[in-house]
């Protein structure tokens, strides 16, 4: 990069800073720990500080290895939407794709981080683009999968959608959890016995069919 120096004239090459390498070991225990703080304290305590304290590392470090803590949350995001992508794709190709789509959506530690990153991209340009992008494109994946598995009704009248079924899925599951997190749970167990006949049901007219 070429820099002027004042009063001279004289055109230099400014030294880049020098980064640590993206398959470090080391960049992925800050990339966990940053993705920890979120979940469990919010993005109001993401710091430099916190995150080095969580993986255990000085903070100075940390900006060896991003150049702010914006580069940090979107690599926190983006290492968050390729482990969504695996655990979908696994649940996808598992011998009941359906329950384990909704134990995907109803997984705790993934759900209060989607939470958060969501809170975030309210606010935050860069984070709401990433996050925008993965949701699109794994929605698409569910919507396709969950047409394939979604009993035919008689009527068209009586037939569920594969987007008001996961609609409603992602809705209630996100429901749960969230009131879950507060020890709140009226309902809860009466609510996951209709999941439980509803996905039993769906199982048992897709083993018919086969």
């Amino acid at each position: 990069m070429e820099c002027q120096i004042p009063g001279r004239g004289e055109v230099v090459m400014a030294k880049k800073r020098r980064m640590g390498a993206e398959d470090s070991e080391v960049r992925a225990k800050l990339i966990k720990a940053a993705a920890e703080v979120l979940k469990t304290e919010g993005y109001a305590s993401f710091s430099a500080r916190k995150v080095g304290a969580r993986a255990g590392l000085t903070p100075q470090l940390l900006y060896y290895y991003f150049k702010t803590m914006d580069d940090l949350l979107i690599a926190v995001i983006r290492e968050f939407n390729e482990i969504r992508h695996v655990r979908l794709q696994e649940a996808l190709e598992s011998a009941d794709p359906l329950r384990a789509i909704w134990e995907l959506n109803i997984d705790n530690d993934l759900a209060r981080l989607t939470a958060e990153l969501t809170s975030i991209a309210a606010r935050h340009e860069k984070a709401r683009l990433e996050v925008i992008d993965s949701a699109d494109q794994l929605r698409k994946m569910q919507i396709e999968a969950v047409s394939k598995l979604l009993p035919r009704e008689k009527t068209s009248e009586d037939q569920v959608s594969a987007s008001e079924a996961l609609m409603v899925g992602v809705a209630l599951a996100r429901l749960l959890v969230t009131e879950d997190a507060l020890g709140f749970s009226a309902g809860h167990e009466e609510v996951l016995n209709f999941v439980e006949r509803m996905l039993a049901r769906y199982r048992q007219d897709e083993t018919g069919k086969s």
